[in-house]
Parts: C-alpha cells; sequence; structure tokens
C-alpha cells in the first residue's frame, strides 16, 4: 500500500513485524475474495490511481441498473458537489430483494432473535426473500395510500424488529427517504428530529421490549408531537402514525395523529409493488447525528454510491460469501444497523440477524447463543459489548459454547478502538480460528474507512490496519493544517478525495455540512478523529478531538446535552466532557453551575439526580452522565468560553498542570 503521503511509484511497506498473519478457518466455504495482501495492494493503488475506471467496473458489477449511468464521478471535496455514477437509475429495495427473491425464493433473508430467549431448541424466526418481498410491496402500497410521495422523509422509530427492515426498503421501494430515529430517544429528541425532517408519517410499535422491560414507544410519539408545528405553518402537524402491534398493550390512539395498525392496512394490499426507478444521486435516508452543536445534523446519503459502499465493503472487508449469515447487534437507529444489519448483507443475498434485545439479558451468554442457534459465520459489534462479555464469565460462556460456532469465521468491532487486551481474549477465546476486525468508519463515510480484510490482512491488535479500497487518509497538524509526513506521528485524521458512499450534505444546512468538514482544511473531508500512523502505514484512531463524546459506540453531542440541562431550570451554566470509562470506552460527566446558591448538601444531592433524570427525559436513558459536579464557576478563555480541556485533565488527576483553578469548586474524583 502507497502511504497517504506519497505516490504510488513509492516502494511498498511490509507488514509490521508484530502482527498475527491470518489462517484460513477450516469452516471457510471456499477462499477469500482477495488471495492475499498483493492484490489488495493492487486494488488500493488503481482506486486512488484511476478512481473513475475502479468504481465503474465495481458499480456495474455489484449492482443492478435499471439504466446505466454516463459519469462515473462528478465534483469536488472543496466545492461540496460531489456527486457519482450520473445519469445511471436504479432502486434499493430491487437490488436487497427482488433480485435475490426471484433467483433464491426460499432462502433465509431475516433471522429474528427477541428479547426474551426462546429454548436453546427452538430456532428463530424466519423470514425469505420471497416473503420478504411481498411484506416490503405490502408496505410500499400503504405508504402511497398514506399519501407518500417520491423525496418525502417517513420517520422509523423502532426498535430491532424485522418491519424495521420492511419499512427501510418499502421506503425506498417508492424513493421516499428514510429516517430511522434510535429507538432509545426520548419525546424530546425525537421531536426535534421530525421538526427538522418535517416528517408526517411516522412508524412505530406499541411498546417495545428490551432487557426484560417494556418501553411505551407509541406514548412516546404521541409526546413527541404534541402541538408539533413546522415553520410557516399556523395549525398544529397532523401526522400519520402506522403503529406495529408488537405487546398487544392497549395503547391510546393520539389526538395529533391520524393512526392505524400496521397488520390491518398491509393486509388491505396485494404482495408484489413495481419498484420506483431512482436516479444515482437521488437520497436514500436521512440518519441524524451528533455534532459539536446543540442541533442534530441529518446527514443524507445517495442511494447508488452508499448502497455501493455497502457491497464492496461487505466484500471484501468482511469476506462476505453467499452462504454467510451476518450477525450485527448494531441497532438500526445508528449507521452501523444500516450499513451492517440491512443494507450490505441484503445487497450481497445473505441471512441476516437482528436482534431485539441487550448482550446481558438473562445472562452475558446472549450473543454466544444467538450465534450458535442461527449458525451465524460473522458477528459485529462494539468493543462495549465484548468488554461486556469478558467481564461476565465470557471465557466460561464461550468454552460451553464453541463447539456450536463452528461456523463463526469473522467477529469485527466497530463504534470505538478495540483494546489490544479485549482483541487478545476474544482471538485466545475462540481457539483462533476467528479473524478479529477493529474497523473504523462514521455515519458520514458510509462504509468502512479502515478495517483489516478478513483473511487477508496481518492484524495488529489496537491498530485498525490500512485504508479501505477508494480511502486516501492524511495526518494534518491541527493548527497549520500542514499534512504531517513523518511516520511514528500522530495528527488530525482526514481524507484528500471523494468515495463513493461519502454523505452528500446536512439535511437543509449545506452550509453546516461544508462549514463541519470542509472549511476548517480546504481541500480535505476532516473526521474529527485524531490517529496515529506508524511506519508500515498501519492507523491507530486515538479518539475525537471535538466537542462529541463515545458512549458504547454512540456518538453524542456535548452540545446537545448542555442545551438539554439548561432549559432544566436550575442551572446557570453547563459543561460536559467525557472520561474514560472501563465498559463504555467513554462516560459523560456533568459540570453545572446553579442560578441560586444552595448550601443544603441534600438539595445538591437531589438536584444531581434531577440532572440525570432531566437527561433521561429530554435525550434518553442512554445519554444519562454518570456523574454531575455542581460548581461554582467553570474555567473560561478570556473570551468567555468555557475550557473543557481543562475539566478533562481535572478528572484525570492532572489540574496541577494548568496553573490557579480556584474558579473550579469541585471535589476532584
Amino acid at each position: 500500500m502507497c502511504p497517504p503521503h506519497t505516490s504510488c511509484t513509492q516502494p511498498q511497506p511490509q507488514p509490521p513485524a508484530r502482527t498475527l498473519t491470518p489462517t484460513l478457518p477450516r469452516n471457510h466455504p471456499s477462499t477469500p475474495h482477495l488471495a492475499n495482501l498483493n492484490e489488495y495492494h493492487d486494488l488500493y493503488q488503481e482506486s486512488l490511481r484511476d478512481p473513475d475506471h475502479f468504481w465503474r467496473a465495481m458499480a456495474t458489477s455489484a449492482l443492478h441498473w435499471d439504466q446505466p449511468f454516463h459519469t462515473t464521478r462528478h465534483g469536488s471535496l472543496e466545492a461540496g458537489d460531489h456527486a457519482w455514477f450520473l445519469g445511471g437509475r436504479l432502486n434499493a429495495s430491487y437490488n436487497c430483494v427482488d433480485r435475490h427473491a426471484l433467483a433464491t425464493p426460499d432462502k433465509p433473508a431475516l433471522l429474528y432473535e427477541p428479547d426474551t430467549p426462546a429454548t436453546s431448541q427452538a430456532r428463530p424466526q424466519q423470514i425469505t426473500y420471497a416473503e420478504l418481498l411481498r411484506e416490503v410491496c405490502r408496505l410500499a402500497w400503504v405508504l402511497r395510500d398514506l399519501g407518500v410521495r417520491k423525496g418525502e422523509i417517513v420517520t422509523v422509530y423502532m426498535p430491532n424488529i424485522p418491519e424495521a427492515v420492511v419499512a427501510m426498503l418499502a421506503c425506498a421501494r417508492i424513493g421516499a427517504v428514510h429516517s430511522v430515529v434510535f429507538a432509545g430517544f426520548s419525546a424530546p429528541a425525537l421531536r426535534g428530529r421530525l421538526q427538522d425532517a418535517r416528517s408526517r408519517v411516522i412508524l412505530t410499535v406499541d411498546e417495545g421490549v428490551r432487557g426484560g422491560k417494556t418501553v411505551a414507544m407509541k406514548r412516546v410519539v404521541e409526546d413527541a408531537v404534541g402541538g408539533l408545528r413546522y415553520g410557516g405553518e399556523e395549525a398544529d402537524v397532523q401526522c400519520k402514525c402506522l403503529v406495529v402491534r408488537k405487546t398487544g398493550s392497549p395503547v391510546p390512539w393520539c389526538q395529533q395523529t391520524q393512526d392505524a395498525w400496521w397488520h390491518e392496512e398491509c393486509a388491505r394490499w396485494p404482495g408484489y409493488s413495481a419498484p420506483e426507478a431512482m436516479g444515482a444521486e437521488d437520497p436514500l435516508f436521512l440518519l441524524y447525528t451528533s455534532g459539536s452543536t446543540g442541533k442534530p445534523k441529518g446527514l443524507l446519503h445517495a442511494t447508488a454510491g452508499y448502497l455501493l459502499g455497502c457491497a464492496v465493503s461487505g466484500k471484501y472487508v468482511l469476506d462476505l460469501h453467499p452462504a454467510d449469515t451476518m450477525f450485527c447487534a448494531g441497532d438500526v437507529g445508528w449507521i452501523t444497523g444500516h450499513s451492517y444489519s440491512v443494507y450490505t448483507p441484503l445487497v450481497l443475498g445473505l441471512a441476516t440477524v437482528l436482534f431485539d434485545g441487550t448482550p446481558s439479558f438473562p445472562t452475558c451468554a446472549r450473543y454466544w447463543e444467538i450465534l450458535a442457534r442461527t449458525r451465524a459465520t460473522h458477528f459485529y459489534t462494539a468493543p462495549t459489548a465484548l468488554r461486556l462479555i469478558k467481564k461476565g464469565n465470557g471465557n466460561a460462556y464461550a468454552a460451553a459454547a464453541v463447539h456450536n460456532l463452528e461456523r463463526l469465521r469473522v467477529v469485527a468491532s466497530i463504534g470505538e478502538p478495540l483494546a489490544a487486551n479485549v482483541w487478545q481474549w476474544c482471538h485466545d477465546t475462540l481457539d483462533g480460528q476467528v479473524h478479529v476486525l477493529d474497523t473504523y468508519f462514521q455515519t458520514e463515510t458510509g462504509c468502512h474507512a479502515f478495517a483489516p480484510l478478513a483473511g487477508v490482512t496481518p492484524t495488529k491488535p489496537g491498530y485498525v490496519a490500512l485504508p479501505f479500497l477508494g480511502f486516501n487518509p492524511v495526518l494534518l497538524d491541527p493548527v497549520s493544517g500542514a499534512e504531517i509526513r513523518e511516520s511514528g506521528t500522530e495528527g488530525l485524521l482526514a481524507f484528500d478525495q471523494p468515495w463513493p458512499s461519502i454523505a452528500r450534505t446536512v439535511w437543509g444546512d449545506h452550509a453546516r455540512y461544508m462549514q463541519t468538514y470542509f472549511a476548517q482544511h480546504k481541500g480535505y473531508f476532516t473526521t474529527g478523529d485524531a490517529a496515529f500512523r506508524d511506519r508500515n502505514g498501519y492507523f491507530k484512531v486515538l479518539g475525537r478531538v471535538d466537542d462529541v463524546v463515545n458512549v458504547s459506540g454512540h456518538r453524542l453531542s456535548t452540545g446537545e446535552i448542555e442545551s438539554a440541562l439548561l432549559s432544566h431550570g436550575a442551572f446557570a451554566e453547563v459543561a460536559v466532557v467525557g472520561t474514560e470509562d472501563a465498559l463504555t470506552g467513554q462516560a459523560l460527566v456533568v459540570f453545572a453551575c446553579l442560578k441560586n446558591d444552595l448550601e443544603d448538601q441534600k438539595t445538591k444531592s437531589q438536584l444531581r439526580q434531577s440532572a440525570q433524570q432531566h437527561i433521561a427525559k429530554w435525550i434518553g436513558r442512554f445519554a444519562v452522565p454518570r456523574k454531575v459536579f455542581l460548581v461554582d464557576d467553570l474555567p473560561k478563555t478570556r473570551s468567555g468560553k468555557i475550557m473543557r480541556r481543562i475539566l478533562r485533565k481535572i478528572l484525570e488527576g492532572e489540574e496541577n498542570e494548568f496553573g490557579d483553578l480556584s474558579t473550579v469548586n469541585i471535589p476532584f474524583p
């Protein structure tokens, strides 16, 4: 591979000395798609040297086109007008469902594992490609009947159930844009996303079930849409809500929505509806992610480029083959679930496992049991889950189940760096017969940006290895913006040329898109992460450099949480920072200044609890801070900007390095 700062004529670096060279598992269905590392080098160099030819060939072979494209790529990162496969027309639903249903109608498409485990002998609920096609078509009819037209945004607020996948594909089938909102978000968080998208159709369930507890999701929708108004409209918005009957518990029909039961509406329509031919650059979905301001940003992905990124990364990084079964534990409300629970396995015609539960309920053996019951070949999860399994007597669980995991050959990790000791534990626990991959990508990239290729790339624990096809990484000096060309150094991670699956814009705010990713360093896409590059071109991602905290693989905006806390009423100023956590990677910590002096310690204790409850209500329980410190003041620059960097150092016990910090009155942890 050519290091990012050199031309492709430079000598290729050799793999690092202390790496594990992959061996072919005994149960591999054939051979990896690439025979060796040299083939990767050749493909990678071609993807940078002649991207037009490279991506034209990939797009032609991986996707079904209703109409061929005439131009492979257009535009640049600096101008923010990058586009791919102009003139081409295709449909994501057809690519993910129809072509497989026509060829292998009885092949499993979805395997569903509910929150409450079945008996070990019971098989998971199975939906074939023919059945999936019928369900997607029926819902497509329903959406059209509800008035949804091409380009309109449909909000999907659901747990990890088959209907969520059906909803996404039905939207794609008629040319609507799906906006999946994580089921853990609260009513105010859902409301903000509805408002930004101006969505008038919501798909949800009566109740969700997670970790043995029910979640009143329909009621959350009621609270979110009550009194909802979009800009320029005098009357409250009348949303239409389609509800899946999951638990069967009584739920009130909302006065602000036109409610209907999913099963009743779908029963009215036939099992086939022709897909809409979409332009390659027509939007496929909107996905909200946290930014450094209080308002989440809705990143928009285009149909062809995103779908191609999923197909190519699934093939070469994960080494997926037609007979494989993919279990991605990522929720459909995040990019990992979009890319590797739904679009990647389905565009490649595989079976994908959907799990609507937690890794620790009822025991920490839950993931192992699912892998054994579904006979999965691939497992994709967050380091938090692997740490939890390891902590919860994971060796014993794995030892008991390992004879049932004979098909498992790839375990991949995403969301935060995978610690070398967790990598080693996973590798050793599974008898060295499994490729353990530490991968890196973002909502913005759409697909893997760095990853070892299963069966091909020598793995260096703690590193995300080499860049994926089409990604040309550079390290930038965060102050001068100059490229850091030396090896063995760290800098701001950026990419210097576009790739097909890059997000196209921030919904309704292209200026914010340009400001966030391209304005600071002209001609580069900046990731917001710092990274280290060793002398062999291997990369280690070091974490965020902006005001985003990564908790259990979920990127949370400190600005959004601070805005929510300021609405509490008791706080004059708030600063939220992230601190290291052995289980979740990072944890949220709040420093808050009160509006009024409170000497009563009991009252202060109640306020701390009240602040945590307020975050649970306004954002979701997954965003509840670990600690809340009530302080007299916050360290600021002369211009008044809060110095969160100092607060982080205080939490790390390094407060003596910053001189006088008398304005901060906290008990140091």
